[in-house]
């Protein structure tokens, strides 16, 4: 998850393993209700959460009970949702959605798991922006 204000700013960069999650619908949905949380242990009061799972977004809004395989995740991101002044769950394309996609696989391939204040890993930044490796490069 990539948290950031209304002027585009990065407060928080964050990624946790989950082994047991049932399918990829399942791994969106349980990467929602950590975004949500993160939110909430900001202290965000009005919180704008984007994601590219179509179908996560739909029934994060609709007011019918989910008894799908992720109702139970569904179910847990609406009761926290009551936690925030105004929240809105909206869809993005997956390539604005690049910088998360990039630090989720790759933390999957190290192993690891991250949080970060106002920064994303160096190594997001230096993949996803060539201009700064070129940069950083000697000639």
């Amino acid at each position: 998850m990539v948290a950031r204000n209304d002027r585009g700013e990065v407060l928080a960069s964050q990624s946790t393993l989950e082994e047991a999650t049932a399918s990829h619908f399942a791994a969106e949905a349980c990467a929602c209700t950590q975004a949500v949380r993160l939110r909430i242990q900001m202290g965000a009061r009005k919180v704008e959460i984007e994601g590219d799972a179509l179908v996560i977004i739909k029934k994060c809004h609709s007011n019918n009970e989910d008894k799908s395989e992720i109702g139970a995740y569904i179910s847990d991101i609406k009761q926290l949702a009551t936690n925030f002044q105004t929240i809105r769950f909206k869809y993005t394309q997956r390539s604005s959605n690049q910088m998360t996609h990039f630090i989720a696989i790759e933390c999957l391939k190290r192993g690891e798991e991250m949080y970060l204040e106002r920064l994303i890993p160096l190594y997001a930044v230096d993949s996803l922006c060539p201009r700064r490796q070129r940069e950083r490069e000697p000639d």
